[in-house]
C-alpha cells in the first residue's frame, strides 16, 4: 500500500473506482478555499469528489487514499494521473512550504511509480500535469489550479531532482544538509535515523542554518510532524 513517508495518513472510506490502470504523472490542483484537511469533507457519502493528497500553506501533507487506487479528481483523467490539492486560492502562488513539500512528495512518486521529472500540458503525456489542461473531459475545471501555480510545477521539478537547488549561495556542506532532510522526508533514511527528539534538534539547527528565516522552521516542523503522523 503506498503511503507516502512524509504524509498524515487520513484514509477515507471509499471514493474511489478501483485500481490505478497506469501512472502518467501527477495532477496540480487547487482548494479555491482555505480549507486545510480535506478528510471530512472527502468521506461525506453525499460529496462526489477525493483526492490523494492534499498540501496545506503550511508545508503538511495530507494523504487520503493510497496511490494503487483512483481517486475522484479529474473526471476521464482518474484512471492514470495521480492528484494533489493544495490549499489557497487560483489567484494565489503556492507558498514556499508547499512548493517544497511537493518536491518532496514528486520525488517519492517518481522512485515509486517511476513519474518523469518533466512538465506534462496535455493529456496522454508523462509528468507534473494541472487539471485544466483536460478541458471539459476532466470536469471543466478550465482555471485549475490558476496560472500562478502552473507555473511554479517547474521550480517544484528542479527541486525534487536536486534539493541544493533551493538555494544558490549555499555552501556545499549546507546542500547536503538540506539533501539529507529531503531524503529523511521522502524515504525514512535520515542519517542514523535518530530518535524524535534528537532528529527535532538536528531538523531545526539545520534548516535555521540554511535559511535564516522563520518560516523555513516552520517547514522543518512540518516535515517532522508529518513524518510522525502527528
Amino acid at each position: 500500500m503506498p503511503v507516502f513517508p512524509g504524509a498524515h495518513w487520513e484514509p477515507i472510506p471509499g471514493h474511489t473506482d478501483g485500481p490505478m490502470q497506469s501512472y502518467l504523472g501527477l495532477v496540480l490542483h487547487v482548494n479555491d478555499a482555505n480549507s486545510y484537511d480535506l478528510h471530512d469533507y472527502f468521506s461525506r457519502s453525499d460529496i462526489e469528489v477525493s483526492s490523494h493528497f492534499q498540501v496545506g500553506k503550511d508545508g503538511k501533507v495530507f494523504q487520503y487514499l493510497d496511490t494503487d487506487v483512483t481517486s475522484w479528481c479529474q473526471s476521464d483523467g482518474n484512471q492514470t494521473y495521480l492528484s494533489v490539492e493544495t490549499q489557497g486560492f487560483p489567484n494565489e502562488k503556492l507558498t514556499n512550504l508547499q512548493v517544497t513539500s511537493l518536491a518532496s512528495l514528486y520525488r517519492w512518486l517518481h522512485d515509486v511509480h517511476n513519474l518523469p521529472y518533466q512538465i506534462a500540458d496535455k493529456v496522454g503525456a508523462h509528468g507534473f500535469a494541472w487539471h485544466g489542461m483536460g478541458g471539459t473531459a476532466w470536469g471543466g475545471h478550465f482555471g485549475c489550479p490558476g496560472e500562478l501555480r502552473k507555473a511554479q510545477r517547474q521550480a517544484i521539478l528542479n527541486l525534487a531532482q536536486d534539493p541544493s537547488t533551493e538555494d544558490d549561495d549555499m555552501t556545499p556542506d549546507q546542500a547536503k544538509q538540506l539533501a539529507d532532510l529531503h531524503n529523511w522526508l521522502a524515504n525514512g533514511n535520515g542519517p542514523g535515523q535518530p530518535n524524535a527528539g534528537q532528529t527535532l534538534a538536528v531538523t531545526l539547527a539545520t534548516v535555521q542554518k540554511l535559511y535564516n528565516e522563520v518560516n523555513v522552521v516552520k517547514a522543518s516542523l512540518a516535515a517532522i510532524e508529518n513524518k510522525l503522523g502527528v
